[in-house]
C-alpha cells in the first residue's frame, strides 16, 4: 500500500456528501424534467459510477501487517470532481504563469481571485 506503514491507521477524510451522491439521489428525477443530451448523460453515469465496483479495481495489500482493502478506478472525465481535484494545483499554477506574462506584456493587473481557478 505504502512505503511508510499501513495506511489502515491514517484513512483519508472523505466529504459528507459528494456530487455523485447527489445525482444518485436527484439525476433520474433531473433526467425526466429536463432534456440532456447523450453526452451530458454519460458524464453523469461516470460521476455516479466514479471510484466504485462498476469502474473495476483491484485489492491492495499492505507490506508491513497484510491489511487489505479495495481501491476502485477513477472515471477519468473532466467533469468529475474527484478526478479533476487534483489537477487544480497544475491549473493554478499555468494561470499564474498566464497572469505573469500579461502583466510583464501590458503592466497592468486587475485579476478576481477565481480567475486563478479557471479551467
Amino acid at each position: 500500500m505504502s512505503e511508510t506503514g499501513c495506511e489502515k491507521s491514517s484513512p483519508v477524510t472523505k466529504p459528507t456528501i459528494e456530487v455523485a451522491d447527489i445525482l444518485r439521489e436527484y439525476g433520474q428525477d433531473y433526467l425526466n424534467n429536463y432534456s440532456a443530451s447523450p453526452e451530458q448523460i454519460g458524464v453523469i453515469n461516470q460521476i455516479i459510477t466514479c471510484r466504485t465496483a462498476a469502474q473495476g479495481g483491484h485489492i491492495e495489500f499492505c507490506d508491513s501487517c497484510g491489511h487489505s482493502s479495495n481501491s476502485y478506478n477513477s472515471c477519468r472525465n473532466r467533469h468529475c470532481p474527484k478526478c479533476q481535484t487534483f489537477l487544480a494545483p497544475r491549473y493554478k499554477k499555468k494561470n499564474i504563469r498566464i497572469i505573469r506574462e500579461l502583466i510583464e506584456k501590458t503592466g497592468i493587473l486587475h485579476v478576481s481571485p477565481k480567475v486563478l481557478y479557471t479551467f
